[in-house]
């Protein structure tokens, strides 16, 4: 399984500190789309934040790599270090 980083557009494999992020718009906020970012954006600009005025664990987190290479987003707060999903 693939996904597009949405900060350098390269095409990865969830693993290492990859992350997705909610993205949340209209009145009363609605999901509008879902987005991920690589391991190595997550260290060149640090990682997501949450938006305001919404749960940072129904907003963002670490991507969870699972056996069978399916990917599986945790309700990970951004406080929580990134080394305790590997």
């Amino acid at each position: 399984m693939s996904l597009q980083c949405h900060s350098c557009g390269r095409f990865f494999k969830p693993q290492g500190h990859a992350m997705w992020r909610m993205v949340f718009s209209g009145y009363p906020p609605s999901p509008d789309r879902e987005i991920f970012i690589c391991d190595a954006c997550v260290q060149k600009f640090g990682p997501f934040e949450a938006q305001p005025g919404i749960k940072p664990d129904a907003s963002c987190g670490y991507l969870k790599t699972l056996e069978e290479g399916q990917c599986q987003t945790t309700a990970a707060t951004i406080a929580k270090s990134p080394d305790q999903y590997q």
